[in-house]
């Protein structure tokens, strides 16, 4: 399973020399071509297929550990994004993505500064539409998510100021809870803004579990979202299932459920072609009235070695507006490297 930032942490701790201090520079550039038919517009027939070159998620950044004595461990990781195709042509330069420090041990571990959000890991990280490359491949789980908790810098994806606690891996059983306070962006609440608590169950075979809840306040209305992901992965197959259920409560109600159903094949030598399918709908409602968005997508990625792949893949979204079906689809073909 793909690993978030607070499985990094605890590993951080256990693999990067326990008797010495450690720091590793890390990174991923991720380059594509894409061929998209553009948004139609209600009414006004169909929109023109562009192309263009674009980056897909490059980063770079530094992580480390330090024994501290007595099985105590330091563990820290910054990680900036970057658009290494536009760079600052179009105003862009790095983004903070991740920047934590926290003390590991065998009671578990304590991170805190801006992580990967715990509940988005719970819902997304190791589903079949995380492992597409392109970001036209979107899970429909995350967007009911979003729409619970968009505000106004952006998505919780990624949450600054936040303190999370993971525990320990007890016969294949973990959690974790994480609590967020921003007396500027969510200025609301006095003490915690936004909290989540999340569950985990890993088989030795490759059947898996995770289920999770997380509740606050983005603005003056509170915000709720509890999901679940479950799963079979091994070398060769594998097959997940995720499902999220978010609600806003303004004026206006605003509720969305989403989930995602994907599967993947791998073959040749060492596993490294696959071919990936995912499908998932998400229906927003606002005062009880909204449209569904269907979402799918398919994949080949054929690895070079452990750290260099490529892939084509092709994406879709279909939604009502006004009456009328609106259509955006996208070729991506691509290279990445990491390092």
């Amino acid at each position: 399973m793909k690993k978030g930032l607070l499985a990094v942490a605890v590993a951080g701790a256990l693999t990067m020399g326990a008797a010495q201090a450690e720091t590793s520079i890390y990174g991923s550039i991720r380059y594509d071509y894409n061929n998209i038919k553009q948004e139609i517009e209600a009414g006004k027939g169909n929109g023109e297929r562009v192309s263009d070159f674009q980056d897909q998620g490059s980063r770079i950044g530094i992580k480390g550990s330090e024994d501290l004595g007595n099985g105590l461990a330091l563990v820290f990781k910054l990680e900036w994004g970057f658009d290494g195709m536009e760079g600052l042509n179009k105003g862009d330069g790095f983004e903070n993505r991740i920047a934590m420090i926290g003390l590991a041990g065998d009671w578990g571990t304590v991170a805190l500064g801006r992580l990967d959000n715990p509940f988005k890991q719970t819902i997304v990280d190791g589903s079949v539409i995380d492992d597409f490359n392109s970001r036209w491949s979107k899970s429909s789980a995350n967007a009911a998510l979003n729409t619970a908790f968009k505000q106004k810098n952006g998505t919780l994806d990624r949450v600054g100021n936040a303190i999370a606690y993971i525990t320990p891996e007890f016969s294949g059983f973990s959690a974790n809870a994480a609590i967020i306070m921003d007396d500027e962006i969510f200025a609301e609440k006095k003490h915690a803004d936004v909290w989540t608590l999340n569950a985990q169950y890993q088989h030795e075979l490759g059947f898996y579990g995770k289920v999770g809840y997380i509740q606050g306040y983005v603005d003056a209305d509170k915000s709720r979202a509890w999901g679940a992901q479950l799963g079979y992965k091994q070398d060769m197959f594998g097959i997940t299932a995720s499902y999220a259920d978010g609600k806003h409560s303004t004026a206006a109600a605003k509720k969305d459920k989403g989930w995602d159903l994907g599967g993947y094949f791998a073959f040749g030598n060492d596993y490294s072609s696959t071919i990936r399918v995912n499908y998932g709908q998400d229906k927003p409602k606002v005062d009880g009235q909204g449209e569904k968005t269907k979402r799918w997508a398919l994949g080949f990625q054929q690895d070079l070695s452990e750290r260099t792949r490529v892939w084509v893949e092709y994406g879709e979204e279909r939604q009502k507006q006004a009456g009328e079906t609106v259509k955006d689809n996208g070729l991506s073909i691509g290279i990445r490297h990491d390092f």
